[in-house]
């Protein structure tokens, strides 16, 4: 800090003895005249007046000023611009030091991301900023192809790994077996996951469409689990419910996830959106987090099947994630903890 300051100050006076020196020139011309009002009025028409200030044979100014004149002008503003540039070159090269693609500098609660992580899922509409509707016509081929070809191509980074970067190592991984050192987990899409798969079709054209719904990634986020039943939140719907209890029966280790569910948004599409199915589970693994940029690390998916929404119904459609430290809003604008989208199937 020191230093930046005293180079400022040399930076200053250096500025103000060249700017002087500048009008000194710029103001003595051969003319004479240091005032500009104290020239005599030689009686002289608008139109030789003005080829004067354009050039003046008499005294060689040209825009009322001498070559020596323009000249000083030009050498201060190539010295100022020059002394400024490297003063901008020198505060990126501090700043850009400061920065690394590894990690972000700010984090969590420093960052404008925070800690509350939302939900993503594909396929989306077209134009995601204008609405969220996912709409095609049943047994329809060409109108299912739109969001099945959108799925592929979100889901191709999974299926394939040379599209990873180079260095990228990824392994299977379970409960009992967490990524190791410098590894990240595998995310298998075409396997666990039912009918949602590409050799289905994703269960579009058969009326029972399949949204892949993600967790957000915030660097260095860690989910605080549930641990038993009585901390499970008394609006955690039931069925999810039942499903951690049989889950967490089988393997305690499974309370380490974030579960999530998707439901009617409203009351009358609680009842059009009809059975809904969880491939490989309505949840995320623990062992996916926290999120560190490792290379080749992919969001963990939930392939969310409808398997009976009601047809030709606008269905809205509320997916939220369960964890404690993941905070729950229902907003239109400032959602948080969860996604909403719109789907008909005509």
């Amino acid at each position: 800090r020191f230093q930046f300051r005293t180079a400022f100050h040399i930076f200053y006076i250096v500025s103000v003895k060249i700017m002087s020196a500048t009008k000194n020139v710029a103001n003595n011309g051969p003319s004479g005249y240091e005032w500009e009002y104290a020239r005599k009025d030689l009686g002289n028409t608008k139109w030789q007046n003005f080829k004067l200030f354009l050039y003046n044979p008499e005294t060689g100014e040209v825009l009322n000023r001498t070559p020596k004149s323009w000249g000083g002008i030009f050498l201060f503003y190539c010295i100022f611009y020059s002394i400024l540039a490297c003063f901008f070159a020198i505060c990126m090269s501090v700043l850009l030091q400061t920065l690394t693609d590894e990690y972000p500098k700010l984090q969590l609660d420093e960052s404008i991301i925070g800690v509350n992580p939302g939900l993503g899922y594909r396929p989306m509409s077209p134009d995601p900023e204008a609405d969220s509707l996912i709409w095609y016509k049943r047994h329809n081929n060409e109108s299912a192809a739109l969001w099945i070809d959108q799925i592929e191509d979100f889901l191709e980074v999974y299926k394939d790994p040379t599209l990873l970067p180079d260095n990228a190592q990824q392994m299977d991984c379970d409960f009992d077996n967490p990524p190791h050192m410098e590894r990240v987990c595998k995310v298998e899409v075409e396997r666990h996951v039912g009918p949602c798969t590409s050799a289905f079709g994703y269960g579009y054209v058969a009326g029972t469409p399949c949204v892949f719904v993600k967790l957000n990634k915030i660097f260095g986020w860690k989910p605080d689990y549930y641990q038993n039943l009585d901390e499970l939140p008394d609006d955690m719907p039931v069925v999810l419910k039942s499903y951690i209890t049989h889950a967490t029966t089988l393997n305690a280790s499974r309370w380490h996830t974030v579960w999530m569910s998707c439901s009617g948004a409203d009351p009358h599409d609680a009842e059009a959106i009809g059975d809904v199915d969880y491939f490989p589970q309505p949840g995320y693994p623990g062992y996916f987090y926290p999120y560190t940029n490792s290379p080749g690390y992919l969001s963990p998916l939930v392939a969310v099947r409808f398997r009976n929404a009601t047809r030709s119904t606008l269905v809205n459609v509320e997916c939220r994630a369960w964890a404690k430290n993941i905070r729950y809003k229902k907003s239109g604008l400032n959602r948080e903890g969860s996604v909403h989208f719109e789907l008909l199937i005509d």
